[in-house]
């Protein structure tokens, strides 16, 4: 344990196995609080594919895990973020991006409801899950649909390293009105041996997390995990992923393995001082 808080590091390796080319784990991490890893947004777990690994630290608890992962990341050098910071659950399988944007969205035009929670989307027959899916694939990620009332939204990676990868999220468990305190913090042991990130929760934000995760979670760091890409009833729930991100632009969808209450998070990766700070600044304006 590391002053109380849950540290998560983080390795990766990348190929270009999978229904998409894999980003690069760069500036951003994969994980937060007591999440294993991020899994996949696109590809399986064989070998080639980005693997995290996790070490969670918390009183009384020492568990180390993995999970096949291809995560949306910020490119290196990159300290620009924009918009408010949320973690919002996952609704529906990730897409990749079509070659060419449809503007107006599908997604806004479609003849039924667009789903805000995995179980909506679960009740869809095949063709429309498949129009769905089809009307996301076509989001123009340089101005994606959003819900007025914030029931859901569309949000993508930067694609700096291959097609883009859409996902429909939920109403936000929290923002980046309920974080506390998120500062840039310097490298410190061989746990963190890069600038990280710490976030606190305030009493609200905290409580929302943890009832969250208490009704979303895969039951365990040793669990298996199915890519984002093929989440859904008959395999890792929707929801059990979660999406950070900041504004429209999708930077980690990692997976919850259990209740997580009462503990700062600590986001670490291969931060940059600059990058941990424009995070840092992002998270907690």
């Amino acid at each position: 344990m590391i002053g109380g808080r849950v540290v998560v590091k983080v390795m990766a390796r990348t190929s270009p196995r999978g229904r998409a080319a894999v980003r690069p784990l760069v500036g951003f991490v994969c994980a937060v609080s007591l999440v294993a890893g991020c899994a996949s947004t696109r590809g399986g777990g064989d070998a080639g594919t980005v693997t995290v690994t996790s070490t969670v630290t918390q009183p009384g608890t020492t568990t180390a895990s993995s999970a096949p992962a291809d995560t949306p990341s910020k490119p290196a050098g990159s300290g620009r973020y924009s918009g408010t910071f949320s973690a919002r659950p996952l609704v529906a399988p990730t897409v990749t991006a079509a070659s060419g944007a449809a503007r107006p969205s599908p997604l806004t035009q479609l003849p039924f409801p667009v789903p805000t929670v995995d179980t909506e989307y679960d009740r869809l027959d095949h063709s429309r899950q498949e129009t769905l899916e089809q009307s996301l694939a076509a989001t123009d990620c340089a101005s994606p649909p959003v819900d007025p009332a914030g029931r859901w939204a569309v949000v993508c990676d930067d694609g700096s390293a291959g097609p883009r990868t859409v996902a429909l999220v939920g109403p936000a468990v929290f923002t980046g009105a309920g974080v506390q305190r998120a500062a840039a913090e310097a490298p410190t042991t061989q746990t963190a041996p890069t600038w990280t990130v710490a976030i606190t929760l305030d009493t609200a934000a905290d409580a929302a997390w943890s009832s969250y995760t208490a009704a979303h979670n895969i039951g365990g760091t040793g669990s298996s995990v199915t890519p984002a890409s093929a989440c859904g009833r008959a395999s890792t729930p929707c929801a059990d992923f979660v999406a950070l991100s900041v504004g429209s632009a999708l930077v980690s969808l990692p997976v919850t393995t259990s209740t997580i209450s009462g503990i700062p998070t600590v986001i670490s990766g291969t931060f940059s001082q600059a990058q941990a700070e424009a995070l840092a600044r992002a998270v907690h304006p």
